[in-house]
């Protein structure tokens, strides 16, 4: 059984890496209990500020401010789910703005064999995420450090096949 991880011990993660964090995302919808009452007034129409900022943006901006990069690939499959245009233009835009390189995989595009969601942090270390039926976040666990270069070559073979969010904002006309 892998080490899960406490909540502290992976947001500390964030704080402490030194070069680079990369996230792999394969769910079409995450259900995230901080976000509910947000997803609800997207879903009503209600217009979301131009200059919206939170911890995670200020973040962001704080680390490629010290070039530090943070960056992810969310794989998905068209039309969009409701969870993913509001992932889009609730966060993506913003982190973006910030410093984030967020691009998308179409994998009706380019068909990739990818696992579920991960993160790595600064090449060496990868937190493989587990998530219930409907998307609820269930644990974080380091894996061991034989298996790195197999996610190494999932993170790249992601990156080969996906575009910039702006780009695939343009193709897509997703808004």
């Amino acid at each position: 059984m892998l080490p899960v991880l406490s909540a502290e011990d992976f947001g500390k993660l964030f704080t402490t890496y030194e070069r680079s964090a990369w996230r792999l995302e394969t769910l079409p919808a995450y259900a995230v209990d901080e976000e509910a009452e947000d997803f609800v007034r997207f879903l009503a129409g209600e217009a979301w500020p131009e200059d919206y900022t939170d911890d995670w943006i200020k973040m962001i901006a704080a680390h490629a401010a010290s070039h530090r990069m943070m960056g992810r690939v969310h794989a998905l499959r068209l039309p969009l789910s409701d969870y993913l245009r509001f992932e889009i233009f609730t966060g993506y835009v913003f982190t973006v703005k910030a410093g984030e390189d967020v691009r998308i995989l179409d994998l009706d595009e380019h068909s990739t064999d990818l696992p579920g969601d991960f993160w790595i942090f600064d090449d060496r270390t990868v937190v493989g995420m587990t998530y219930g039926p409907k998307g609820e976040y269930v644990s974080a666990e380091i894996l061991p450090e034989s298996e790195l270069p197999k996610y190494l070559a999932y993170r790249d073979a992601a990156l080969a096949h996906a575009e910039p969010l702006t780009e695939f904002l343009n193709r897509t006309s997703a808004d």
